[in-house]
This record gives C-alpha cells, sequence and structure tokens, in this order.
C-alpha cells in the first residue's frame, strides 16, 4: 500500500470497506485478521462488510463482533446493499445508539434494500425498518 493511503487510514474514525476492497488494501482474507491491519494501521473503528455473510465489527469501544444478515429474506437485486448499509449504520451513530444496536439497523437498512430493483426503491423511512427488526431476528 503507498504511502498516501497509509497517511489517510491513520486518520480515520471509521473505515466501512467490502470484503473485497479489505482483502484488496490489506492482503488479508480472515475479517479479523483484516481488522487488526487497519487498526494497526491507525484506523479507530472498521466495519468489514460481508454481503450476504453480514459484518464483522471493530469498534475501539469495546470487543470485536460479528452480525449476521436478516436470512429469511430473498434478495431481487443487491445494486446499493453496501451503501445503504453505510447509511444505516451513520444513522444508529446520529441517534447515539452503540455500535451493535447500529450495526443491526444497518443490516436492516440494507435487507430492504435488496428486496427491489434500484439502489434505493427499497429504502423505507426509519420507522418500518424498526417494526422491522422487531419483528425478524437476525442469522
Amino acid at each position: 500500500m503507498d504511502a498516501e493511503i497509509d497517511a489517510a487510514l491513520s486518520g480515520l474514525d471509521l473505515f466501512m470497506p467490502s470484503y473485497e476492497e479489505a482483502v484488496r488494501m490489506s492482503g488479508e482474507t480472515e475479517p479479523e485478521r483484516i481488522a487488526d491491519f487497519f487498526t494497526k494501521k491507525g484506523v479507530k473503528n472498521t466495519i468489514i462488510k460481508l454481503g450476504k455473510d453480514g459484518a464483522y465489527f471493530c469498534p475501539s469501544e469495546c470487543s470485536p463482533f460479528m452480525l449476521p444478515t436478516y436470512q429469511q429474506i430473498k434478495p431481487v437485486d443487491t445494486t446499493g446493499a453496501g451503501d445503504a448499509f453505510c447509511a444505516g449504520f451513520l444513522c444508529g451513530l446520529a441517534q447515539g445508539w452503540d455500535f451493535r444496536k447500529s450495526g443491526a439497523f444497518a443490516n436492516a437498512v440494507g435487507t430492504h434494500c435488496i428486496q427491489a430493483i434500484g439502489a434505493s426503491t427499497g429504502i423505507r423511512p426509519m420507522e418500518d425498518i424498526l417494526e422491522f427488526m422487531a419483528a425478524a431476528s437476525l442469522g
């Protein structure tokens, strides 16, 4: 990795690459080792998006953890799912939620995204997402 990317990583509070992006940058294949690579580069909080397998969270304030997706949902179109996940996670943080609740919300937003054709057609209002989370289970 070049010096400019190293310098940029060292100033990040939050980094949310896809698994493929993270593997290319780190040279690692296991989410734990990938997150460790970015932590050593100075990233405070790393989330590795794992597509249908969920996401691996490595927050600076608690132990790393994995959150699966809402598996009972059949995808229609995965376009925009990663971006929807990121938006959902940031929305959760803006609500004052911790990483785990923000991550579950992010998974729910991504789940809604993949239920319609297009990058944003399936995105629902926050109240709908919260109702879905109350009725559904991760994994």
